[in-house]
């Protein structure tokens, strides 16, 4: 029962429109379960004193990519779960969820596959140059570039979740990769079982021709690839990171790319999201 009396729970969900838009059944399975749906739809604008009236008297919050902060929170003195539509929860205060006793979990390896695959559409894209050449065919130029393959090349794998374990298992089994792993949390003879081997970061770094980032962000892990890092890079190698922004100090990455210290990088996420049309 909620602050207003009713005997129907009420559920805030804040999705992105994209996944709304390929899961129109997720509001209405909710409502099956006997509950009430207040719906923000999270790429469209809505004023701070809207958003908290929206959320206000909810049981749970359904959260996504957007911040559930303390003032959302405190709108909810029933709240007694937060669930993430996704893997990461560093938009959540999670400080004063813990002090509120509020339960927060995560869709943990929901789409570990879909976003290993994904690592590797923006790693073929960088070899072969899809968008540079997609770029200049549209302005009528032919280049027909000459691009590197994946086939046997090694791969460093920077955080060995469940979704790093995916990238390692396609980057061995489907693209015959020597695949390096840096994960201090990890035994090495479960990466060994798994076909990588346990080296350092800076090992990683220096001997991998494909860098893909799967960690969460924290205060540990910010910047934790910054210029130091891809100073040690190889200058044919390529990075893509699809874990958090954050993780990539980008002004640095900016500057690398610009004085060739790397070939090219590929970014499923960014600092400031959405990104700023005048972005480098």
């Amino acid at each position: 029962m909620n602050t207003k009396g009713h005997l129907t729970p009420k559920v805030f969900v804040s999705l992105v429109n994209s996944y709304y838009d390929t899961n129109p059944d997720f509001v209405k399975d909710i409502e099956r379960l006997g509950c009430t749906v207040s719906l923000r739809l999270e790429n469209e604008a809505i004023t701070q004193e809207a958003l908290l009236e929206q959320c206000r008297d909810s049981d749970v919050f359904v959260a996504n990519a957007k911040p559930v902060t303390k003032e959302m929170m405190e709108t909810s003195p029933n709240l007694k779960l937060i669930a993430v539509f996704g893997a990461g929860y560093n938009q959540i205060d999670i400080k004063y969820a813990k002090e509120r006793g509020i339960t927060v979990t995560t869709a943990r390896g929901g789409s570990a596959i879909a976003v290993a695959e994904l690592a590797f559409s923006l790693m073929l894209a960088l070899a072969r140059k899809t968008v540079l050449d997609d770029s200049m065919m549209r302005k009528d130029k032919w280049l027909s570039p000459i691009g590197v393959e994946l086939y046997q090349k090694t791969l460093g794998v920077i955080g060995l979740g469940v979704i790093g374990k995916e990238v390692l298992r396609i980057g061995k089994n489907g693209f015959s990769m020597d695949v390096l792993v840096f994960d201090p949390f990890l035994d090495p003879t479960d990466i060994t079982e798994l076909g990588g081997s346990q080296v350092d970061l800076d090992y990683l770094l220096a001997e991998s021709d494909f860098v893909s980032v799967h960690v969460p962000l924290s205060e540990k892990t910010k910047h934790l690839i910054s210029t130091e890092q891809l100073n040690k890079m190889k200058s044919s190698a390529f990075l893509v990171d699809l874990s958090r922004g954050g993780i990539i100090d980008e002004a640095a990455l900016i500057k690398a790319l610009r004085e060739n210290k790397v070939a090219g990088a590929g970014l499923d996420v960014h600092s400031i999201e959405p990104v700023s049309t005048e972005s480098p």
